[in-house]
């Protein structure tokens, strides 16, 4: 004898121990039945239990002509919507800290802190009126929630690269364009080049002026300037050589000795 539940709905692993029931069959019917028989133990059993319930789920699913994998397949749809809404409140909320000016971390952001910085601020905040950002801020895994600082700057980092797409465009759109350069240092002590562009928006109808990028630079001298410049445009997809018609600078007396852009723009 064997049991119909097990034998066709019981998982892959449930191990040898209820194998009597699964493939051998039952057969010693002296220990079938009372106080310690077998029919009464296996009706006990984690195995049993579970296997009625896959069964139970099965006539189910019969019922309504549906089928597992297209549950599974629909909740797989709803996590993957659950997870972008998520994901997308917490880049418009660092993207809203970003454009506002405003500090996005603290110096403690433990959940326990009264201030853990901004964007955890206005998550709590969203979270009282949505229930997908709610549950993920309280019953998620550690690494799903998205608010630790590694993960804020790979967002700004993708915003940065979306602006300086959209700029690029609108240069190539116009052709012609003029670099605009000047030295900084921040509180690290690093010399840093800014790079602005200056170029006719044909959309705008105007000419616009847009910061582009900074570059660190490790020697001061003309040369490695003039190098440092045209690997940033280089690396912005613009063509210098046939496209740039202008530069402006301080430090005149350094970049007099930075000859390589005069060589590609005669």
């Amino acid at each position: 004898m064997f049991c119909f539940a097990c034998r066709h709905f019981a998982s892959p692993d449930y191990g040898n121990a209820e194998d009597t029931f699964v493939k051998s069959g039952f057969h010693r019917w002296k220990k079938a039945h009372g106080k310690d028989g077998a029919f009464g133990k296996h009706l006990k059993s984690q195995l049993h239990k579970m296997s009625c319930i896959a069964w139970a789920d099965y006539k189910r699913h019969k019922a309504d002509k549906t089928s597992i994998s297209q549950n599974i397949s629909e909740a797989y749809k709803k996590k993957v919507l659950q997870n972008r809404h998520y994901v997308r409140t917490s880049g418009e909320i660092i993207l809203l800290t970003a454009t506002q000016d405003i500090s996005q971390r603290g110096h403690k952001e433990g959940d326990a802190e009264l201030n853990p910085g901004n964007v955890r601020k206005f998550l709590k905040v969203t979270a009282k009126h949505d229930r997908v950002i709610a549950e993920r801020a309280k019953s998620g895994p550690k690494n799903e929630k998205y608010t630790s600082s590694a993960i804020q700057n790979e967002m700004i980092d993708t915003f940065a690269c979306m602006v300086r797409e959209e700029i690029t465009q609108c240069v190539r759109a116009c052709q012609y364009f003029s670099v605009l350069l000047d030295e900084a240092k921040d509180v690290s002590k690093p010399e840093q080049l800014g790079v602005v562009l200056r170029f006719f928006n044909e959309a705008a109808q105007c000419v616009q002026e847009c910061f582009v990028s900074f570059t660190n630079l490790a020697f001061l001298d003309a040369a490695h300037i003039t190098d440092d410049i045209l690997r940033s445009l280089g690396q912005l997809g613009l063509d210098y050589k046939s496209s740039l018609v202008g530069l402006g600078f301080d430090g005149a007396s350094v970049m007099s000795g930075g000859t390589r852009c005069t060589e590609t723009n005669p």
